[in-house]
């Protein structure tokens, strides 16, 4: 029997494959799309980096066998 934080992880991440599928068919010109594949130039502080939303989900949809010609 799954837990509840279990289901409310699952929920999380197929939410996150589902905007990402939405985003990867939008037009070019679209703000969130150029957002997509944004790439921000500079020096990050000391310790660990960060994790962006679009590495996490990306990771997440490799796992299930998914990439981003599939949306």
């Amino acid at each position: 029997m799954k837990t509840v934080e279990e289901t409310v992880v699952e929920v999380i991440k197929k939410s996150g494959l589902r905007w990402m599928g939405h985003v990867l068919r939008k037009e070019d010109n679209e703000p969130v799309k150029r957002a997509w594949d944004l790439e921000v130039d500079g020096i990050r502080g000391k310790g660990r980096p960060k994790i962006a939303w679009k590495d996490m989900v990306t990771k997440e949809s490799c796992k299930v066998g998914l990439n981003e010609e599939d949306a």
